[in-house]
């Protein structure tokens, strides 16, 4: 009734609000001046409500991935200009968010595309995404397996000199021949590993 929904609301708004408030923790531990990450995460707040209605995402799981970019070591600014390119890529692919987040800073961690720029954080992630999508798209794979078999290649292609889109390439390639994630993925490490070695 009435007063169900009202304790309901009350309820997820005051976890939405301890979220935001765990993430702030998190970046001043992590280094961050106070004033930047007061900004900063009004901001998360603000673009997670506009991106919820955008996008069809709660709020909640919005502010629980900008919390999940952090303690992969994101600073609030690099968290900001990663957020709506993965909400996109989400909604885009069909994938689920939780994995589009995961497996896109995986791989950018991983080919040194992280930068405290916001704008240049937005346009590397942007292209992660978009690379991404499109093996996921249009090979047997997915996000998710895509993660799976980047944790096994991503550092020794990045290393080696290949590209994000010849390293999913490969990966969505040997997925249509049946390798499963983690095979594919180990086995192209050692293709890269005999070329570059």
């Amino acid at each position: 009734t009435f007063t169900a929904a009202l304790v309901s609301g009350a309820k997820k708004a005051s976890t939405l609000q301890n979220s935001y408030k765990v993430t702030s923790n998190l970046l001043v531990t992590g280094g961050e001046k106070v004033a930047e990450v007061t900004k900063n995460v009004a901001k998360m707040q603000s673009d997670g409500q506009k991106y919820s209605v955008a996008y069809g995402k709660s709020q909640s799981a919005i502010a629980e991935q900008y919390q999940e970019l952090v303690k992969r070591g994101y600073s609030s600014a690099e968290a900001l200009g990663a957020m709506k390119t993965e909400l996109q890529g989400s909604v885009a692919s069909g994938d689920d968010f939780n994995d589009v987040v995961k497996v896109s800073s995986q791989v950018i961690d991983a080919f040194g595309e992280r930068t405290n720029n916001t704008a240049k954080m937005t346009a590397n992630t942007k292209k992660t995404v978009n690379e991404l999508a499109y093996s996921a798209d249009m090979t047997a794979t997915d996000f998710q397996s895509l993660g799976k078999g980047m944790e096994y290649v991503g550092d020794s292609a990045h290393s080696a000199g290949f590209k994000l889109s010849e390293t999913s390439a490969a990966m969505g390639i040997l997925s249509n021949h049946g390798l499963e994630a983690d095979k594919a993925g180990t086995g192209l490490r050692k293709v890269v590993n005999s070329i570059s070695g």
